[in-house]
């Protein structure tokens, strides 16, 4: 839900056109549906300041009164609208943000952090020769990925009837579940047509900025974008640095799902202004998905 609701947070920004003067109505409808984010999950003030922040700068930037007042609505009803909440939280839970028990493990100093150890590693078996979950996280980057994409932990799946199966029909992985032969296949193929996609995100996303710094067009929508993408990948960055402990949930990539269709609107962008060519632009937009979804389909159907 929280996901779904910064999504359309996104959208409503740009549809509704929300960096235009005389915009309050709608500022206060999307005051209200950021509240209800907010209520959701913490995650959301990544949009919050994501939004002041591009306010702030247009203010600075071309000295108008109204984005002054469009923080200051969008700041007064999400206060208004989650204090109940927040305080009711500090009072029986002791934290006015996070009601995670794991909170109240030592905190680590993002420069010494146990977590640097594993942030820039690639374990290249998820694309080789095993694509599940270690005992010890080997690699941020490929939980991103195969986190995303497929099954990494093997938890969706119908375990009793895996378990049941004769042991040479079956594979123990690491998180002591068991597998099927085609499930782990299968998600071997994910994991690279994952590696695609992301290299498709990342050459699409700089060659995006680096075109538009350098011919000086950068669009405010855009770096609102830009502001809420950073924002995520940073927030979950943050999070395994200061608390880089399994059981709290922080190696799992559903935190920061928003940032990937971000991540594919500036891609296409870029792609779709180097080739002219419809079907070719076409292909590139869907061919991944597609393609993706056939190999996946057998985690995707419970079975």
């Amino acid at each position: 839900m929280a996901q779904t609701l910064i999504l359309l947070l996104i959208f409503l920004f740009y549809y509704w056109k929300l960096l235009n003067k005389n915009n309050y109505k709608k500022i206060i409808y999307w005051s209200l549906i950021l509240s209800l984010a907010l209520l959701t999950k913490v995650t959301a003030y990544i949009i919050l300041i994501s939004a002041i922040l591009i306010y702030l700068y247009k203010l600075i930037i071309e000295k108008k009164s109204y984005f002054l007042k469009y923080i200051f609505i969008i700041i007064i009803l999400s206060l208004t609208i989650n204090l109940p909440w927040i305080i009711y939280k500090h009072k029986n839970y002791n934290g006015y943000f996070s009601i995670n028990i794991y909170n109240d493990k030592p905190k680590q100093n993002i420069l010494t952090s146990d977590a640097w150890d594993y942030i820039f590693k690639v374990n290249r078996k998820i694309f080789i020769d095993y694509p599940y979950w270690f005992s010890t996280p080997n690699s941020y980057f490929s939980i991103l990925l195969s986190d995303s994409f497929g099954d990494y932990y093997n938890l969706f799946n119908n375990y009793e009837r895996i378990y049941n199966l004769p042991d040479d029909k079956k594979i123990l992985t690491g998180n002591g579940r068991y597998t099927t032969y085609n499930l782990f296949k299968t998600m071997l193929n994910i994991n690279r047509i994952g590696l695609f996609i992301f290299i498709f995100w990342f050459v699409g996303f700089f060659g995006y900025w680096i075109d538009k710094i350098k011919n000086k067009k950068i669009n405010d929508y855009s770096l609102f974008l830009l502001l809420v993408f950073c924002g995520g990948f940073f927030a979950s960055l943050y999070h395994n640095l200061r608390l880089p402990y399994l059981e709290v949930g922080v190696l799992k990539a559903h935190f920061i799902y928003f940032i990937y269709p971000i991540a594919t609107f500036f891609s296409y962008s870029y792609f779709k202004e180097k080739i002219k060519n419809k079907f070719i632009q076409i292909i590139l937009l869907l061919a991944p998905l597609i393609i993706y979804l056939i190999l996946a389909w057998p985690i995707l159907y419970i079975q």
